[in-house]
């Protein structure tokens, strides 16, 4: 089995050379699977991450979710920890950590979050998750204990990869072609 390192590596690079295109209706499946989820419409307060680079998008789902009403928080990066804060359309934001688009009064932390919706490299069918290397979101989910779920685009699925005591597993993968519901 490869190690994380060369999985991280070939499977940003995969991810890089999608078209746009792709990119988009990959994003647009992988929103309405998102959606569609129980879990979802039952949550209240959910922490979603600002899509960068060619990362299943979520600008729109960000929308949509706050325009069912429900609470949304983004991360927001400083040093080696992250916050969920709030975020709702049209306030002002800035580029933090990594250049990640992030709110510019990063305030209002979330006391609890129902769903996190979460990005990373690579994962597998029993909810492993290989994400960029720094821990952000692993540390930020054994802190925050809720349900967790992957937008993924298919081919970042894998039957297995390698894990580390650390890692934190997601209870779902939200893909273009196909959902995975692991922990339910």
């Amino acid at each position: 089995m490869r190690n994380k390192e060369e999985l991280r590596r070939e499977f940003l690079r995969r991810r890089g050379e999608m078209t746009k295109e792709q990119v988009e209706a990959g994003s647009f499946c992988i929103e309405q699977r998102v959606l569609a989820m129980e879990e979802i419409r039952r949550a209240e307060d959910i922490f979603c991450y600002i899509s960068f680079g060619k990362e299943a998008m979520t600008k729109g789902l960000l929308e949509k979710l706050h325009e069912g009403g429900k609470r949304v928080y983004v991360p927001s990066v400083s040093g080696r920890e992250m916050r969920a804060v709030f975020w709702h359309p049209g306030m002002a934001m800035k580029r933090g950590a990594f250049g990640i688009w992030e709110p510019a009064a990063a305030e209002q932390a979330a006391e609890k979050i129902d769903v996190a919706l979460v990005p990373g490299a690579v994962f597998d069918r029993q909810g492993r998750r290989i994400g960029y290397g720094g821990g952000y979101y692993d540390r930020w989910l054994a802190e925050h204990p809720c349900f967790s779920v992957a937008l993924a685009y298919d081919f970042q699925v894998l039957e297995e990869i390698p894990a580390e005591p650390h890692d934190r597993r997601m209870d779902a993968i939200a893909c273009p072609g196909k959902q995975w519901n692991i922990h339910t």
